[in-house]
């Protein structure tokens, strides 16, 4: 998965980029887009669950970029409604 130019690899950075968007984003929410969840089975036969969801919420506090530590990048929250484009949750 690619986001805001870094690529995530693996659960923990995957939990660290959504904690900054929830940190950044009081009223986070994902709302899934109706008929866009699948079933996606992998070659090793694992089954996974594809969810299409759209994200919104207002920018009320410093959205810190990859690599999202104390350190990172951050846009300044301003209270501006952020709505995320589609994207794959598995």
């Amino acid at each position: 998965m690619t986001t805001l130019g870094a690529t995530v690899v693996g659960l923990d950075q995957f939990v660290e980029y959504n904690f900054a968007f929830i940190d950044a984003i009081p009223d986070w929410r994902y709302d899934p887009i109706p008929g866009q969840s699948y079933i996606d089975v992998t070659p090793e036969g694992e089954v996974r669950m594809v969810v299409r969801y759209y994200g919104s919420g207002h920018l009320a506090d410093p959205l810190e970029l990859d690599p999202y530590g104390d350190d990172a990048v951050a846009i300044p929250g301003n209270g501006a409604l952020i709505q995320c484009t589609a994207v794959d949750r598995k």
